[in-house]
């Protein structure tokens, strides 16, 4: 697998996780740097 399709399968991982204010947690709540900082990890 090539590195951009590892960052593609970790956003795509997140689909399904609710919108929450400043949160950064993987299916209980993110929002847009939350997600950003999820795939990074």
């Amino acid at each position: 697998m090539t590195r951009r399709e590892e960052i593609v399968a970790a956003a795509r991982s997140w689909i399904g996780t609710p919108y929450r204010h400043q949160a950064s947690m993987k299916g209980a709540g993110t929002d847009c740097l939350g997600l950003v900082r999820g795939v990074w990890r």
